[in-house]
Formats: C-alpha cells, structure tokens, sequence
C-alpha cells in the first residue's frame, strides 16, 4: 500500500481540466492510502475561490472535490521542518506532513517541488509519473 499526498494545486488543475474523475478513482484504489491535511483543504478552498480559477471551476464540481477531500482528512500531528532548496515557503507544511505521516508520494504539479526528487523517505513525483510507477506495478502482481 502506498501512502500519498495529493497537492491542492493538483486538484485545482483537475477541476480545469475537467479530468476529477481520475483523481476520485486514484482515491478509489485499494492500494493507495491517501493522506488530507486541513492545510491542504484550506489552501483548496482558497486557490477555487480566487476570481481567476473560479471563471474556469464548477462550483459543483469544487464542492465534489472538497467532499472527496474531507473524505480523507487525517489528524495528524505536524513539526516544522527544514527542506533544502525550498523556493516557495508556503509549501513547507506538505513537507512536515509527508514527514509526519511518513508518506511514500507527494504527487504535485509544481515544477519547483518536483526538482527537489525527495524528502526523506518520500518521493516527489508529477500525477503521471506515479500512475505511470502504479501500473507497471500492478501488471508486476
């Protein structure tokens, strides 16, 4: 079973592009534990509610995500952490969480996080790379 993080500017692009569907049956998959923090739901509802996004989103379909998102939000306790070569400090708390939650994927968007390749034991990796890494692993069983 894999541990992952979704970034909430996944979800935002999956609301553009209309493709929702594929990240609600990730969420389906009996081998993929996913881990929400509020944070995460927070910077969600923010990033949909902006005048910019919003003339692209479906409120029904923000209100399916975040229901999906709620789904799975885990109480877990974070630490701050310090990350190396970090460029955007608002994304330190997808670090404390992964740390926290010892998750083997953070699945992002961001160019910046996705340069960084690891921390700790957890994996930064695009959506498609890691569905790319589950298939071939699920053909291997």
């Amino acid at each position: 079973m894999h541990k992952i993080i979704i970034d909430a500017n996944l979800w935002i692009s999956f609301l553009i592009g209309k493709k929702l569907k594929s990240l609600e049956n990730l969420c389906k998959n009996e081998n993929i534990f996913i881990i929400v923090s509020q944070k995460i739901i927070e910077e969600f509802i923010d990033v949909s509610s902006r005048e910019k996004i919003r003339k692209y989103v479906n409120q029904k379909d923000v209100g399916l995500a975040l229901k999906v998102l709620n789904k799975f939000k885990r109480n877990i306790v974070v630490e701050d952490v310090y990350v190396p070569k970090l460029t955007d400090p608002k994304d330190l708390y997808l670090f404390s969480l992964a740390k926290a939650a010892e998750a083997d994927f953070l699945l992002t968007g961001d160019k910046g996080l996705l340069a960084l390749g690891k921390f700790y034991k957890t994996e930064i990796v695009s959506y498609s790379e890691f569905i790319a890494r589950l298939g071939e692993q699920e053909q291997e069983e």
